[in-house]
């Protein structure tokens, strides 16, 4: 019996049978028990299997099982992860599952290895249908499962039994065969259109390098030139002009705040309109009630009534023929907006959208639907977990554009935050495609926005009558992150009061709202940029100018004059910081962009040395 247990602890490590471009995905090997034990100690490990006592007979059992699969790290060959695929009940069925060790978690390795067992399953092994069971709770794993085109088909209550004798919910999701191959050819052709536009911006490049090498133009060229490139800018204005709208009035959709202060310059819907009535269904519709199998989000007719003829209505004729009839018509308070409403909380669209696919992230308590920037945000609660969502894709109220265009910016946002994380901004758990647009979630940040309100109670002038300590320990916290933006090589774009969340309890500042930062080098193509006048520097004004540390220096400066002096007067006697600190601050928003620190970590050192 020995010899043959010491066979077993060298026998050969299985091959691979998946191979992804960080990770292999292969069967474990008996000797393999302990790494598997020491796996399943992992925080939320264990919650994937059945309950019991891990012995070595039951882990050798499990490292024997045909359908558990290890995920193996190509970089340093740690145990990263599980997978199974089980054969499902029916024929050309299976069952998946997965999960990721805490330390490569928020990594992209979970998706990775997904999308793999999608394509395994689907065109290696021909199954026509597979499923997902999982936790409500697990919000970050069915963030996952909607990304890569999974649908909740079942939410069921209390039917998991555990070992203490309680019952757990479980959601089931599903895919077919034929969904996933459109999913599929979906990423190649985004891959195709990101791999054609990088093309066209290179020689684009290029040919502006070579244009601005060429030889002088004569006085005939020149005035030729000058224009066409007249015509240019007036035909890129009117493109653009949506997207230089001010964000003065705050993009409160785009922040995860909780019962942040409402903006003046935002419309609110009013306490004038109807109570939710409860027998309206909802997108929390439950399966198998009355309406149907599924959730929907019904458009309710505007409020006030629908529109009437009015009895005295007359035709008009002209040499005896009719040709119209005017009618006398109630005025419409919701200036042609619709109202849809989830979990009875009203918001207001320009065209319906079908929301279902929030479903599964919980109830909504609060919308956030009145913004410019062409996003809709929702804040969801399930069991004692909140979450934010901001998504693009629906004709929102105040937007201007098209929804395909904020889309498009969403995405490339997601970009941004995943490359950016840092414990200062606001944490995304996840972004994805739904059937109609793209949605980030963010994990639910507790505090009250910063932006400007002159009201003695709003969170802006309770954070001013803070200790002067707590003021100036938030910015440099806030000098803090954007020194790490700038080791990452991107440029600030559009940072202002309200991208900043405080939690007056905990003491602690959170950024959000950094939709638009980019890598550098960045030129201001636009004139006058994205963001609120209060902390733009001079060539965030100027077509042309490159946009740079130097630059971020100024609104950084600008910004501690927000919130340790005063906005607009930026003189020594409205300043509450300390001399030391006026310096610094004084000197990053000089006008002349040489007197400035050269970049943001220059200035934060100086910070750190002058308190």
């Amino acid at each position: 019996m020995e010899r043959e247990k010491e066979a077993v602890e060298h026998e050969a490590i299985p091959e691979a049978l998946i191979r992804t471009p960080r990770m292999q995905i292969r069967r474990f090997a008996q000797s393999e028990w302990m790494r598997l034990l020491a796996y399943l100690q992992d925080d939320g490990i264990a919650d994937s299997f059945p309950e019991g006592a891990y012995t070595e007979r039951r882990l050798r059992d499990m490292t024997a099982d045909p359908h558990l699969y290890a995920l193996v790290s190509e970089e340093d060959d740690e145990v990263m992860g599980h997978a199974f695929c089980r054969p499902g009940v029916q024929p050309l069925t299976g069952e998946l599952g997965i999960g990721v060790r805490s330390d490569y978690r928020r990594h992209g390795y979970a998706g990775e290895a997904f999308r793999a067992l999608l394509a395994h399953s689907f065109g290696e092994l021909g199954l026509h249908r597979l499923t997902v069971t999982c936790p409500p709770e697990n919000l970050a794993l069915r963030a996952l499962l909607e990304k890569t085109g999974m649908r909740m088909e079942g939410f069921f209550r209390q039917s998991l039994p555990t070992a203490d004798g309680e019952w757990k919910d479980e959601c089931v999701y599903a895919l077919l065969r034929d969904e996933w191959r459109v999913q599929e050819r979906l990423l190649e052709m985004k891959e195709e259109e990101l791999t054609a536009v990088e093309t066209e911006n290179e020689a684009a490049f290029e040919t502006r390098i070579a244009a601005s090498t060429a030889a002088p133009e004569t006085p005939d060229i020149a005035l030729a030139n000058h224009e066409t490139r007249q015509q240019e800018e007036e035909r890129t204005k009117a493109e653009t002009v949506v997207l230089t709208k001010s964000h003065e009035a705050s993009q409160t959709a785009d922040t995860v705040v909780q019962d942040s202060a409402a903006d003046a310059n935002e419309p609110e819907l009013q306490p004038a309109q109807p109570e939710f009535d409860p027998n309206v269904p909802q997108v929390t519709f439950a399966t198998g009630e009355a309406g149907g199998p599924g959730p929907f989000a019904p458009v309710l007719p505007p409020l006030g009534g629908s529109v009437e003829p009015a009895a005295s209505a007359e035709a008009v004729t002209v040499l005896g023929t009719v040709v119209g009839v005017q009618r006398a018509v109630e005025p419409d308070p919701l200036g042609g907006l619709i109202e849809q409403r989830i979990d009875g909380v009203p918001f207001l669209l320009r065209r319906p959208h079908d929301f279902n696919w929030l479903a599964p992230f919980g109830v909504v308590f609060r919308v956030w639907d009145r913004q410019d920037s062409g996003n809709i945000a929702f804040g969801l609660k399930i069991e004692d977990q909140q979450v934010f969502i901001k998504y693009a894709g629906a004709a929102t109220a105040d937007y201007e554009g098209h929804p395909v265009d904020a889309v498009r910016r969403l995405r490339e946002a997601a970009n941004v935050y995943e490359i950016l994380e840092h414990p200062t901004l606001v944490r995304l758990l996840d972004h994805f495609e739904t059937e109609d647009g793209y949605a980030m979630l963010f994990e639910w940040t507790e505090g009250e926005l910063l932006r400007r309100d002159d009201a003695p109670s709003s969170p802006i002038s309770r954070f001013r009558r803070l200790p002067i300590e707590e003021r100036i320990d938030a910015v440099e916290r806030i000098l803090d992150f954007h020194a790490h933006v700038e080791a990452f090589g991107y440029v600030a774009i559009d940072f202002y009061d309200g991208s900043l969340i405080y939690d007056f309890e905990r003491k602690r500042i959170t950024i959000c709202d950094i939709d638009f930062y980019s890598p550098a080098p960045y030129t201001n193509e636009m004139g006058r940029m994205w963001g609120s006048s209060r902390f733009m520097s001079p060539e965030e004004h100027e077509r042309g100018a490159a946009i740079d540390s130097r630059t971020n220096v100024y609104g950084l400066g600008a910004m501690a004059f927000c919130l340790l002096g005063s906005e607009t007067d930026r003189s020594r006697e409205r300043w509450e910081a300390g001399e030391a600190l006026f310096e610094l601050a004084a000197r990053a928003v000089s006008l002349d962009r040489s007197e400035r620190w050269e970049t943001v970590a220059e200035l934060l050192e100086a910070w750190r040395a002058a308190r």
